[in-house]
């Protein structure tokens, strides 16, 4: 969904299955996802927007369907929704929104999708940097759209 959505708004997209990774199996596919909207230097390094799409376990106390996606008051409920579908879902559509815009951009954009966040990014961002798809060569800057509230902007990021 999120490549065809990507490729939709003109990015050169590849599906990337986490091969190698003792994640990734046939039972369990860990595939993340990279689209590609080339800028005036084509070759320079990207910026690089990136969201997961994995979640947590649901774990009890839900009031509506985890996986419904019910809209209700003006707000969207279900598993993952903030964190981090709403972020993803922004940086495609900021990626297609500077383009339908007609701006072009000196460095290419590249918006990633990626699976394994919520335990360790083994087989989503790590697997990406092992692979030279995120480096310094192709890589200028990264943004991760993750919420950590409406007024904050952190550099760098914890955990693994």
């Amino acid at each position: 969904l999120i490549g065809d959505e990507l490729r939709r708004h003109g990015a050169d997209v590849q599906i990337l299955p986490a091969t190698g990774r003792a994640e990734h199996t046939a039972a369990h596919p860990r595939v993340n996802v990279v689209g590609r909207h080339h800028g005036a230097a084509a070759q320079a390094p990207a910026i690089h927007l990136n969201g997961h799409f994995d979640v947590v376990p649901v774990g009890l106390g839900w009031t509506r369907d985890p996986f419904g996606a019910e809209i209700a008051d003006g707000r969207l409920y279900g598993r993952g929704a903030c964190d981090m579908k709403a972020g993803l879902a922004a940086a495609v559509y900021a990626a297609a929104a500077i383009r339908r815009a007609g701006v072009t951009t000196a460095a290419p954009i590249e918006v990633s999708g990626t699976v394994d966040e919520e335990s360790g990014g083994f087989a989503g961002v790590a697997w990406l940097a092992e692979h030279g798809i995120l480096s310094r060569e192709r890589t200028k800057a990264v943004i991760i759209p993750e919420p950590f509230g409406v007024d904050r902007i952190c550099i760098g990021h914890r955990g693994v």
